[in-house]
């Protein structure tokens, strides 16, 4: 008689369970961070290393895409890049400005609450982004036409209708005080000028930005601050002091109604104001999301929940 031996089947791992405050259990998936912010552990970083050249490179790459779209966008208004005086919000560093002005821009000042330190790594980006215009046959800005000044947009420093065109990528959903961002835009515009915004809002699948994307969708959305908390320490221990800070000083909750009525009480005209979605986000938002999400913040829209990018134009109107 032949005994015939089985294997046993190996066991599916078991993803790992949250349980918020309610008692409701939240499944994890695991590596969703990684796919929507593949680079999050850099935000993690006390003092981060420089970026490399095929960082710049991919990031100039990128920029020249906005810059493009922006081009076209506006110039669908009358708007342009070229030929403007230009105050790019936001900015980070030289870079920006410097492709700013090399896509045709008569001057840029770009602004910052906290610009990149150290002379030679401004040097470094400076000669990176002038670098990229000669390979992309566009003129090197003289130095007179870019300015770098520390300022805050939402109580900004600089002169009134210094500008034709205010511009900002990335940038709108970390402004602690839109409202007053957008007044001060208007301040700063010429009558007839132009805003251009594109960026990345709260509640989008990764509106938590690299430190507070969940490896549960929406994640940060559906949980209040408690419950994020309380995730946090469980699953992200290391995390939790820097992810918190993150939430309550980097992130504003700006819906798209918002944005509407910060900018006409400003005085714009709404010319243009685009979301981006995607159609596997509209599949994903179901009832409990909604629910969740409107518990949390009641203004909230399944139009916010699905729009993982904005892209805003407004007007100064010409007499005013």
């Amino acid at each position: 008689m032949t005994t015939i031996l089985s294997t046993p089947a190996t066991a599916e791992p078991v993803s790992p369970v949250f349980c918020d405050r309610s008692g409701k259990k939240h499944t994890l998936v695991p590596g969703h961070r990684d796919k929507l912010k593949p680079g999050w552990r850099r935000m993690l970083q006390d003092a981060p290393p420089p970026p490399t050249d095929a960082e710049l490179t991919s990031e100039l790459s990128a920029m020249a895409e906005r810059f493009d779209l922006a081009e076209r966008v506006l110039a669908t208004y009358c708007g342009s890049i070229a030929g403007s005086d230009v105050l790019s919000v936001g900015c980070g560093d030289i870079i920006e400005p410097i492709v700013l002005a090399g896509w045709g821009a008569r001057r840029v000042v770009g602004t910052d609450r906290k610009l990149a330190d150290g002379a030679e790594a401004s040097e470094r980006f400076a000669q990176t982004a002038r670098d990229h215009l000669r390979s992309a046959s566009r003129p090197t800005p003289r130095a007179e036409q870019v300015t770098l000044v520390v300022d805050d947009i939402a109580k900004s420093t600089l002169p009134n209708a210094l500008f034709d065109l205010v511009a900002s990528w990335r940038t709108l959903e970390h402004i602690a005080n839109p409202r007053a961002a957008f007044a001060e835009m208007y301040r700063v515009l010429r009558p007839g000028g132009y805003c251009y915004h594109e960026y990345n809002p709260f509640f989008g699948l990764d509106g938590g930005h690299s430190l507070v994307t969940l490896d549960i969708p929406w994640g940060h959305v559906r949980f209040n601050r408690d419950d994020l908390a309380a995730y946090l320490a469980q699953f992200r221990a290391n995390e939790t002091m820097s992810a918190l800070a993150y939430y309550d000083n980097c992130l504003n909750r700006m819906t798209l109604a918002d944005l509407e009525i910060y900018a006409r009480d400003a005085g714009f005209e709404i010319l243009a104001l685009i979301p981006r979605t995607r159609t596997e986000d509209l599949i994903a938002v179901d009832a409990d999301l909604m629910s969740a999400a409107r518990r949390n913040y009641p203004g909230v829209t399944i139009n916010d929940l699905v729009c993982r990018i904005v892209r805003v134009v407004l007007r100064r109107p010409a007499r005013s």
